[in-house]
């Protein structure tokens, strides 16, 4: 069974990952209040990664934990929260729990947080439902588990980069053991609110933040060719490459002059809320 670490991608995670500006606060606001947690709650993040959505919740004052297998990204998480705290003297944040671990087995009692939090992780873990099970352990009662994740309204000009890119590589005889979701081994947010649903739980699904953004096609290849994305990883030299070169022919082909023009996009994050019962 395999998680996904993101040791490599530290160096370039947060200029392809973040938010615009003012963005990751609005998320941060919308998880605090999906959690319903007091001033003095704890929160939980599994994958906690460089802090994109930690750090504008733990910069509010709440006791927060997070858990990651790589060292690489905690160690910049930690770093990012210094330079908060040396550029902000005059604000007192409580210094977060950080472990290097597996979310699959978490070294926490029973019933210790009001909320946990996964964002963006449980498609990189292939035995994901340990990790839901652990979250649900972990939760107080009454407390709440939040799956957030990135969406964007359908747009009929945007072209179907990551499809027509699956194409080349089938072409190309690239076999993948788990079919669409190339390097992907865990579930999509269907399978989890399914194994919420078969637990007992009800889902609350909400799309709380809404922003502008754009996309260049010819930015979008460089970001698949650069192999920024994890889905890129295990693919092998032999493959990997002839299947940009024929991506790029065949956006090329296909957009013409809109290859390097930007397409506007309206992008969302979403939450999936499930409440532990309450104690009786």
């Amino acid at each position: 069974m395999t998680s996904i670490s993101f040791d490599r991608a530290v160096g370039f995670y947060d200029a392809t990952r973040g938010y615009p500006p003012g963005v990751g606060e609005q998320i941060a606001v919308a998880l605090i209040d999906a959690a319903h947690v007091p001033a003095d709650g704890t929160f939980l993040e599994i994958g906690i990664g460089t802090g994109r959505i930690a750090l504008p919740i733990i910069q509010q004052g709440y006791h927060y934990t997070g858990i990651d297998i790589s060292t690489a990204m905690v160690e910049e998480l930690q770093r990012k929260l210094a330079e908060y705290s040396a550029a902000h003297p005059e604000q007192t944040i409580v210094p977060p729990e950080l472990i290097i671990g597996d979310s699959r087995a978490m070294p926490f009692a029973d019933g210790t947080f009001d909320a946990a939090i996964a964002v963006h992780v449980l498609h990189l873990i292939s035995d994901w439902e340990r990790a839901l099970d652990e979250m649900l352990r972990v939760l107080k009662p009454g407390g709440w588990l939040l799956i957030g994740g990135d969406t964007s309204v359908p747009n009929a000009d945007r072209p179907d980069i990551i499809g027509t890119w699956t194409k080349m590589l089938d072409a190309l005889g690239y076999a993948d053991p788990v079919r669409d979701r190339r390097s992907h081994p865990g579930a999509d947010q269907q399978q989890v609110q399914a194994a919420l649903v078969a637990r007992g739980f009800t889902p609350i699904l909400s799309r709380p933040v809404t922003w502008q953004s754009e996309l260049v096609p010819s930015r979008e290849v460089q970001y698949i060719a650069a192999r920024y994305g994890s889905r890129t990883w295990d693919i092998p030299d032999e493959v990997f490459l002839p299947s940009v070169e024929r991506l790029e022919a065949a956006l090329r082909a296909e957009l013409g002059e809109r290859y390097d023009q930007p397409i506007a996009i309206t992008a969302q994050f979403g939450i999936m809320a499930a409440q532990r019962p309450p104690a009786d």
